[in-house]
């Protein structure tokens, strides 16, 4: 995965599902929310080039209104984008080191900012859970707007993440350049996955989902149920070869 991305994607989906769960938290729902979002970490997100295949995934691109967006950006092409699902993602470039996508949901539109340095990915998008939703690897650096934020804010606020490292952001003007720096940090989250203990990677995760206070009450609860019901765990496996305003 790239963090970023997959990310908006994750927390699109939990915000589509997350329902009322807080109300029971003993739950299936919240149990099949936490699976489905180790089912999406547990593997790395491909991106590649769409295909003829792809034909009605990129037709939910031309939905979406993205008249702003391209007043501030060029575009530079689509990508399919595969998780627990595929996605379509439509990216753009802005000054050589910001890039901007969309990716088209059932649930409705993520829209994301990214820049990069060799070792880092900065993101900036906009969504109803101003946290991180899982474990975040220590070369992520994300903000989270709220999801009325328009793009100009956007804008604002990215510069200021990236402030003190602007000198040495690397220059992304092509689409092969964005795809590149996408399945970078695909490879480096799920590496960074893989080599955590799992009990460890279960709590932090865990803590991030349920946040702080819940987690604080109920998150040995949790980690016990996961356990004794042999539930998938959140622990990657090394395996073979809406209007963007």
């Amino acid at each position: 995965m790239s963090f970023g991305v997959i990310a908006a994607i994750v927390g699109a989906v939990v915000g589509a599902v997350w329902g009322g769960w807080l109300g029971s938290r003993r739950t299936k729902r919240f149990e099949a929310l936490a699976l489905r979002l180790w089912a999406t970490l547990d593997r790395p997100a491909v991106f590649r080039i769409p295909e003829a295949k792809d034909t009605p995934l990129l037709a939910a691109l031309e939905e979406i209104d993205s008249t702003t967006i391209e007043q501030s950006f060029n575009r530079l092409g689509d990508l399919v984008v595969t998780t627990d699902a595929d996605f379509a993602m439509r990216v753009f470039a802005r000054d050589s080191t910001t890039i901007a996508y969309f990716v088209a949901m059932g649930s409705g539109v993520v829209v994301g900012l990214e820049s990069y340095t060799d070792t880092d990915e900065f993101v900036t998008y906009r969504s109803k859970h101003a946290r991180d939703l899982w474990t975040k690897p220590p070369f992520a650096h994300n903000q989270y707007l709220p999801a009325s934020t328009g793009l100009d804010v956007m804008l604002v606020e990215h510069r200021q993440l990236t402030a003190k490292v602007a000198n040495s952001l690397v220059s992304v003007t092509t689409l092969a350049d964005a795809k590149h720096q996408f399945d970078k940090f695909a490879s480096l989250a799920y590496a960074w996955r893989v080599a955590q203990p799992p009990d460890d990677l279960l709590a932090s995760d865990l803590a991030a989902l349920l946040g702080e206070r819940a987690f604080a009450r109920h998150g040995e609860g949790w980690i016990r149920r996961f356990k004794r019901r042999r539930a998938k765990l959140p622990e990657a496996r090394v395996k073979s070869s809406v209007t963007c305003r």
